[in-house]
């Protein structure tokens, strides 16, 4: 007697996401690193008060753990995307490579140059959204 019954598109995206966590996993070092060195950085005395005013852990965790790591959220947003573009398995960085190594330097540097405007394009535009979100400490 079948209990579960789980469709085989779900069964095949759990079964991709496990065999791809030593990746995940691999490539989330500097964003681990980060994230740790921002939780750090946040002042015990803030949860006290908190405490002291009888606020809950979930409720920290909204006012004041998110809006003082969220500097670090953005900062690892912007390396992923910038790390994403540049690795090596990247299709167009291994195009614009072959090129270099091929003494193709003009459509190499070409290529480079319309590349990186499209990234820094993609990063501004992201950057400029994503920190309407981000909390400063000494913003007036």
């Amino acid at each position: 007697e079948q209990v579960f019954y789980f469709s085989p598109r779900i069964l095949n995206l759990i079964k991709e996401a496990a065999e791809n966590v030593y990746s995940i996993s691999n490539n989330a070092g500097v964003q681990i690193l980060i994230f740790l060195s921002g939780l750090q950085s946040i002042s015990p005395s803030l949860y006290e008060a908190a405490a002291m005013e009888g606020c809950s852990k979930w409720e920290s965790f909204w006012k004041i753990t998110l809006p003082m790591i969220s500097p670090m959220i953005l900062v690892n947003i912007i390396y992923t995307i910038v790390d994403s573009f540049t690795k090596y398995d990247n299709n167009v960085m291994r195009i614009i490579q072959e090129q270099l190594l091929g003494a193709d330097y003009g459509n190499a540097a070409a290529g480079a140059w319309v590349y990186f405007l499209i990234i820094a394009f993609l990063v501004t535009t992201i950057l400029g959204v994503a920190s309407r979100f981000v909390f400063y400490q000494n913003r007036e």
